[in-house]
Parts: structure tokens; sequence; C-alpha cells
């Protein structure tokens, strides 16, 4: 089941950069790599949870689980990208799609217990989470994406929620920090639950 539904996320993915390629009149290498590469942070979950199927490893299913339903739940609270036309285009199909299914393969890892998250492990995610934000800072400073997680100043997300940047980026951190650790302490419930 997990292939398949990685298989649909491949299929979108690689439909909307051929469909992006074939429509575009710009062939400048900036162009090109902000139709191929994977952006903005709902793109990135895409390929994480896709990775971690075909990779089959812990630290990626739990660190693909944690972006993923982050990025799935964003979209889902705030599903500008899905529904902003008056017809549904295929960028909005797309939209749909991969992020009810990277959303769906996400708790997957969770339910069936691919993932196993213990602070005595977190090492990998947490070099996997540099890894991203390096690569977040290379798309940012090649201006290939604008703000691919909402944390630079005047974001949507900033506007949406009507505060000064400093107040913003300040819960934006706070947010990060305990919404990632929530799926450790969790864990870490379970297993102190399971001892007594």
């Amino acid at each position: 089941m997990l292939i398949v539904l990685a298989s649909i996320i491949i299929f979108f993915e690689v439909a909307r950069r051929i469909i992006n390629l074939i429509k575009t009149d710009d062939y400048s290498l900036l162009n090109l790599a902000r139709i191929i590469l994977p952006r903005p942070g709902c793109a990135i979950s895409c390929w994480l949870v896709v990775i971690a199927v075909f990779v089959n490893k812990k630290f990626m299913y739990n660190f693909a689980s944690i972006i993923s339903i982050l990025c799935g739940t964003i979209f889902f609270a705030y599903p500008e990208a899905g529904y902003n036309n008056q017809y549904l285009l295929f960028e909005n199909v797309y939209s749909i799609f991969t992020h009810t299914t990277f959303m769906i393969l996400a708790i997957c890892f969770i339910t069936y217990k691919f993932t196993d998250f213990r602070y005595k492990d977190i090492s990998k995610e947490l070099i996997a989470f540099a890894i991203l934000a390096l690569y977040i800072l290379i798309e940012i400073l090649l201006n290939i994406e604008g703000d691919p997680f909402y944390f630079l100043p005047n974001n949507d997300v900033q506007e949406i929620v009507s505060l000064s940047y400093p107040l913003f980026i300040t819960l934006y951190s706070f947010f990060i920090i305990i919404y990632f650790n929530i799926f450790y302490l969790i864990q870490d419930r379970k297993l102190i639950f399971k001892r007594k």
C-alpha cells in the first residue's frame, strides 16, 4: 500500500514538472530550477515521504512524518493553492491529491509503526532537519523559492495572524520546537506506561 501511495505522488510530481516544462517560454537556469526542484515545503514533503518509503529507514519515516503532517495541516487549514480557481485545473488537482496522499502516508507511517520516535535516536532526524534547512536557505538565496516554510517577514501566515515580525518569528520558533518534540514526548510516554 505504501508503494502505491508513493507512486501516486511520484506520478503527480513528475506530471507537474512535465506540464510546467511544456508551458514555459523561459528556459533560463533559474526558471528550470524553479520547475524541477521540489518547492515549496509541501513539494518537499512529497519527496520526503517517497524517499522514506523506498529507503525504508526509521529515521526517514520519523522525519518525513513530522514535516509532512505539518505541511499537510497548514494546507488543509489554509487551502489557498488547492481551491483558488473557479474550475479545478491540473495544478489544483495536483495540490489536493498530493497533500492528501502525503498526509495519509505520514499517518500510515505512524499507525503501522514504521516510525519510532525516541530521544536517544533523534540525532539522525536533527541532521535531516539541518540538511532541509540548508536546502531551504539555498532555495531562498538563489531566488528559487521565496519562503517555502512561511518564516520570512511579510509572509501569508504572518499577515493572517497579524503579528509583528519579531513576535511572529519567536512564536514560530517555539511552535516548531514544541511541534517537533511532541512526537518524541508521546512515544516516550507510551514507553513509560508500557514498562509499568
